[in-house]
C-alpha cells in the first residue's frame, strides 16, 4: 500500500470517527448531579429573584438564552406564581413556573421554549418537577421536529435532565396523569456551539494536513 492511499485511508477514517461522534444518542438521568456533570457549561433559573409581585407572565428567560411559545389557550405564557399559592414543592423559595395563567384546571398544555439565538442549540435540559399530582415529561426536538429524546420525571419532587449530543431546537415539557396543572423549579439549560460545527473546523483541519502530507511527498 503507498503513503499516500495509506494517508488517505487515515483521512478517511478520522472523518468517520467525527461524525459518529456526533450521532451519540441522547441521554437522561433523574439526578441533578449527574446531568450537571454531564451537560457541560449550564446555566440556571431559580425564577426566585425575576418579580416581586404575585404572579408575572414569562415570554423569556435572557439568563438562559430561550424563549417561550404561548400556552393551549394561544393567548397566555408560563407564569410564574408564589409556591404556598399553588401547593406542592420548591426547591428554593418563593416562585415556581405554572403551565397556566390563573390556577384553573387542568392547566394550559405543555411548557415549550426555543433558543434565542439560533447559532446557540440548546444542547441539555433539566428541570426539577414541583407539583404534587402531576409527573411531567421532558421532550427534546431537532429543526426538522423530529423527536430526539423523551423522559419522565417521577410524581412529587423530582428532577428530570436530558443531554443531547444533537442540536436542540425545541423543548416541551408536559404533564403525565394528575390533574395536569404541573409547576417546575430550577430550570438549567446548557447551549453551545452546534457539533455540526466542531466537525466541519476538524474535518478542514484534518484534509489541510493531508493535503501538505500527499503535496510534500510529490
Amino acid at each position: 500500500m503507498s503513503s499516500q492511499f495509506k494517508t488517505l485511508f487515515t483521512f478517511i477514517s478520522i472523518c468517520c470517527a467525527i461524525v459518529q461522534c456526533n450521532v451519540l444518542l441522547a441521554i437522561s438521568f433523574s439526578t441533578e448531579i449527574e446531568w450537571q456533570n454531564n451537560s457541560g457549561n449550564f446555566s440556571i433559573e431559580t425564577f426566585d429573584s425575576l418579580i416581586t409581585e404575585s404572579s408575572l407572565a414569562v415570554m423569556s428567560l435572557p439568563s438562559l438564552g430561550i424563549a417561550f411559545e404561548r400556552l393551549n389557550d394561544s393567548s397566555s405564557f408560563p407564569t410564574l406564581f408564589p409556591r404556598n399559592q399553588v401547593g406542592g414543592n420548591s426547591v428554593s423559595e418563593p416562585f415556581v413556573l405554572l403551565n397556566d395563567s390563573n390556577l384553573s384546571l387542568p392547566g394550559l398544555g405543555s411548557i415549550n421554549f426555543l433558543p434565542v439565538n439560533s447559532t446557540k442549540p440548546i444542547t441539555a435540559v433539566g428541570y426539577w418537577n414541583t407539583g404534587q399530582d402531576d409527573a411531567t415529561q421532558l421532550r427534546l426536538f431537532d429543526n426538522m421536529g423530529n423527536l430526539l429524546e423523551s423522559a419522565d420525571s417521577a410524581t412529587g419532587l423530582s428532577f428530570i435532565g436530558i443531554v443531547s449530543n444533537t442540536p436542540v431546537a425545541r423543548v416541551e415539557i408536559g404533564s403525565v396523569g394528575g390533574n395536569g396543572l404541573f409547576t417546575i423549579d430550577n430550570l438549567q439549560v446548557s447551549t453551545i456551539p452546534e457539533p455540526t460545527t466542531v466537525m466541519l473546523i476538524l474535518t478542514g483541519i484534518v484534509f489541510i494536513l493531508v493535503y501538505r502530507q500527499l503535496t510534500s511527498t510529490e
